[in-house]
C-alpha cells in the first residue's frame, strides 16, 4: 500500500517507526491535540510524544538516522535516545550528534564475523507439540532410554557403554 494512502486511511499501526514520525509531526502542524493522534496511530502517548521529539531533530541528522534503518530502529530512537532528550538537545544537538556517531561506529564493529552461537537458525517449519510428544514417546518405547525432542533437535541420553551400544544398535538396525 503507498504510504500516503495509508497515512490518509489511518493505517499508521501498520507503517514503519519513520513513516509514523512524519504522520505524527504532520498532523500536529495541522493543529491536531495529542490525544487525536494518539486515537489516529494507536500508540500510546508516550510513543507520540517521543516521536514528536524524533521530528524536532535537525534535519541532517534525521537524514543520516534514516539511511541506517537497520542502526536506526524504533527500539534505538525511541528507547535509548529518546529517553535522555534533555541531554542530547544540549549545545546545538551536539549531544544527539556524538550519539548517532557513537551508534554508527558500534554497528560498523557487529559486522565482525558471527561467532558459532550467533550464526542464525535455518528457518524450518516448527513441529507442533503433540507430533513432538508423540515422537518422544515412540522414540522412547523404541530405544528404551530417555529421549527429548525439541523443535528443531532430538536429544537421546544413554547410561553406559552397554546403553549406547543397544541404543546405537537399534537405530542402525543392528
Amino acid at each position: 500500500m503507498d504510504t500516503a494512502l495509508a497515512l490518509e486511511l489511518g493505517k499508521v499501526p501498520q507503517l514503519g517507526f519513520w513513516n509514523v514520525v512524519d504522520f505524527v509531526s504532520l498532523r500536529q502542524r495541522e493543529g491536531w491535540v495529542l490525544g487525536e493522534i494518539v486515537r489516529a496511530t494507536g500508540k500510546s502517548k508516550a510513543y507520540v510524544r517521543r516521536c514528536l521529539w524524533v521530528a524536532t531533530w535537525p534535519l541532517e541528522l534525521q537524514k543520516r538516522a534514516r539511511e541506517r534503518p537497520q542502526i536506526f530502529t524504533a527500539r534505538v530512537v525511541l528507547g535509548t535516545l529518546a529517553t535522555s532528550m534533555k541531554r542530547l538537545e544540549t549545545d546545538g544537538w551536539e549531544g544527539l550528534r556524538k550519539e548517532i556517531v557513537r551508534f554508527e561506529k558500534g554497528a560498523l564493529a557487529l559486522r565482525k564475523p558471527r561467532s558459532k552461537n550467533q550464526v542464525p537458525q535455518e528457518e524450518t517449519p516448527l513441529v507442533s507439540m503433540a507430533s513432538r510428544s508423540e515422537a518422544q514417546n515412540r522414540l522412547r518405547e523404541k530405544l528404551r532410554t530417555l529421549v527429548e525432542v525439541t523443535s528443531r533437535e532430538i536429544k537421546i541420553r544413554y547410561f553406559g557403554e552397554e546403553d549406547l551400544e543397544r541404543v546405537l544398535g537399534t537405530l542402525l538396525g543392528q
